[in-house]
């Protein structure tokens, strides 16, 4: 809860704190193209929107963010000479075209936040799996709610790789030091034991990512690293039981 109070302050005060110039934002089901952002502006931008029935672009000029002022509101985007297109996914011969001299979009808490007053993270394995469960027998085959369990997924079974991951790590340590640490002494033990840890944990920033922007599964992203880990022990065991 602290964690999500402290974000929504900062993106209040600092809306822009969260965009990279020339970059891709996604919030909920929407997708952001970015040209140069500076000081609270944003030269050009490209939003496409998708719900149950409808795909929306929107194409602007010189748009501002600002902290939102009203309940709900994280962020509000002003755009400038945007033209809206609107196409049903059951009619895509017919579309909509809007012009606007300045447009308003509200970012609400949800689409950052989440729907629920604790996150993922903060909840006990427990919760997590029967919230887990309800969300797979009542999500619909939306994007931003297949995102969302894929999302939740992802935390749960982090809660799990990262307690057996330490496991991993005391039989390779074992497994190491017994191969390496005889002769060479505690130095290349170090070394090694360095890398493996920033190796694992790019990994797992990787998976995490790789979850989040190109939706692969999140079992083989978090769970992938623990396994590496566990082969490179197996390694060194061999290794050791050869001499």
């Amino acid at each position: 809860m602290k964690y999500n109070q402290l974000f929504r302050k900062i993106m209040q005060s600092t809306p822009t704190v969260s965009l990279e110039s020339n970059s891709v934002k996604t919030l909920d089901s929407t997708s952001i193209v970015m040209g140069q952002v500076n000081s609270g502006s944003v030269s050009d931008l490209i939003l496409f929107d998708t719900d149950n029935d409808t795909d929306k672009i929107i194409i602007a000029g010189k748009s501002s963010l600002r902290g939102g002022q009203t309940e709900g509101v994280l962020m509000e985007l002003s755009m400038d000479d945007a033209t809206v297109l609107s196409i049903r996914h059951n009619a895509k011969h017919n579309y909509d075209v809007m012009e606007s001299e300045r447009t308003v979009l509200n970012v609400f808490d949800k689409a950052v936040l989440g729907n629920t007053s604790h996150s993922a993270r903060e909840m006990t394995t427990y919760d997590l799996s029967r919230e887990l469960k309800r969300m797979k027998e009542t999500s619909g085959d939306t994007y931003s709610e297949k995102r969302r369990l894929r999302l939740w997924t992802m935390e749960f079974h982090k809660k799990f790789a990262l307690p057996f991951g330490s496991i991993f790590f005391a039989f390779l340590a074992f497994s190491i030091a017994f191969v390496f640490g005889k002769h060479r002494g505690q130095t290349i033990c170090l070394f090694i034991g360095l890398v493996v840890c920033v190796l694992y944990w790019a990994m797992q920033i990787m998976g995490q990512l790789f979850v989040q922007r190109v939706g692969l599964n999140p079992f083989w992203c978090i769970w992938v690293p623990n396994f590496v880990i566990g082969f490179m022990a197996l390694a060194f065991l061999a290794v050791l039981l050869k001499k």
